[in-house]
């Protein structure tokens, strides 16, 4: 579909594809999208996503900007529930 072409009272869902190439300015397509969420931003078009594709778009953009995500470790968890169990916080 072309982004520039879309119109209308419908709601369209924004993929992580979007997000992904207006954040690394891919340059194939970061004026499209740059433009669309512009509109999206004006209210002109009736945008929705989920937490799961801004997720996906944040791994995307940090893995072609080489950051590195470290999710905690099991161990790590642990000890900090044992602590908030404890503390009674």
């Amino acid at each position: 579909m072309n982004l520039a072409l879309f119109a209308g009272p419908d709601e369209i869902f924004v993929d992580a594809n979007i997000f992904t190439y207006f954040a690394l300015g891919t340059e194939r397509y970061q004026d499209a999208c740059a433009d669309f969420l512009t509109r999206v931003e004006q209210d002109e078009i009736h945008a929705v996503t989920s937490d799961f594709v801004l997720f996906v778009a944040s791994l995307e953009t940090g893995a072609a900007l080489n950051l590195r995500y470290d999710a905690p470790s099991k161990a790590r968890r642990t000890r900090r529930y044992q602590f908030l169990m404890t503390s009674g916080r």
